[in-house]
């Protein structure tokens, strides 16, 4: 499965509209960018761990506060 978005690429949550792994309400309307995804990729690799649709991202909101979040509530900016 490709990816939607890439590492380092600058995305704003989407406020409405998404309905997988949602974020905090304090979250959405804010721009981010995509952080490594070293673990997801690991845990899709190994086969223990199905591997989720849609896809999730870890998102830097700031530089100490990353959040994951559902594809369906990325937009690029």
């Amino acid at each position: 499965m490709q990816r939607k978005f890439s590492i380092s690429q600058q995305v704003r949550v989407k406020t409405s509209e998404g309905t997988y792994r949602e974020p905090p309400n304090d979250i959405k309307g804010a721009t981010g960018k995509i952080a490594e995804q070293c673990i997801a990729d690991w845990l899709e690799k190994s086969e223990i761990v199905p591997m989720e649709e849609p896809r999730s991202y870890y998102v830097e909101i700031s530089e100490n506060h990353t959040v994951l979040i559902g594809e369906d509530w990325l937009e690029p900016v």
